[in-house]
């Protein structure tokens, strides 16, 4: 799969890009993973609003910080032109059904924590169980691998079950437990699994 990210040349530097590939998942429906672009801004609103009522444990609060057409196409424009970060979909006839976000920690000031980088996925629950979740993590790996992270990171609420067994079937390591990682807007708090998986062993070139 290394072979579909490629790394386009940019006046002020690079710029990650996933080259589209289809993929057949479990039930036999063929969909499109690949890189959002600006023109997928009244997508990525759509999906946002719809993942954010099926699940609570996504960062969207419907109502609240949605997405409208307008700041989509600012969200993805922000990865647009990044260097080390990149937004990839699933695209199940042409309709976004599952998005993850590749992105590093600490950023340019922090050189110290390069190596370091999130990816945060969603799919929307029409797709769950159909290995989609395994693929979108698949290609982000690649992607993290092709422009130097040799770690990524994650937090999961410890009520959810699901990504957490997602997770680790994906070989992150569970590092301990983060409690009160979140406070909800009823006062109550939520404790956070924090995870790690190594994708380059250390001091290699």
């Amino acid at each position: 799969m290394s072979s579909r990210i490629n790394r386009q040349i940019l006046a002020k530097g690079t710029k990650m890009e996933f080259e589209p590939i289809k993929v057949t998942d479990k039930t036999g429906e063929h969909v499109v993973l690949r890189s959002l672009r600006c023109g997928d801004a009244a997508s990525l609103a759509k999906f946002q609003e719809q993942a954010s009522c099926e699940s609570e444990f996504l960062p969207w609060v419907p109502g609240s910080s949605g997405l409208n057409r307008e700041t989509a196409q600012e969200y993805i424009a922000r990865f647009a032109d990044a260097e080390r970060e990149m937004l990839l979909g699933i695209f199940a006839n042409r309709e976004l059904v599952g998005l993850a976000e590749l992105a590093g920690i600490g950023g340019e000031p922090y050189c110290y924590r390069r190596h370091r980088c999130t990816i945060a996925p969603g799919l929307l629950r029409s797709h769950w169980g159909r290995g989609l979740g395994a693929a979108l993590f698949a290609a982000m790996f690649e992607a993290a691998r092709s422009v130097g992270y040799e770690q990524v990171e994650a937090s999961i609420d410890t009520l959810n079950e699901r990504s957490y067994r997602l997770c680790l079937k994906m070989g992150y390591e569970d590092c301990g437990l983060l409690p009160h990682a979140e406070k909800r807007p009823d006062g109550t708090y939520r404790d956070y699994h924090r995870l790690v998986k190594m994708l380059q062993v250390h001091g290699a070139v």
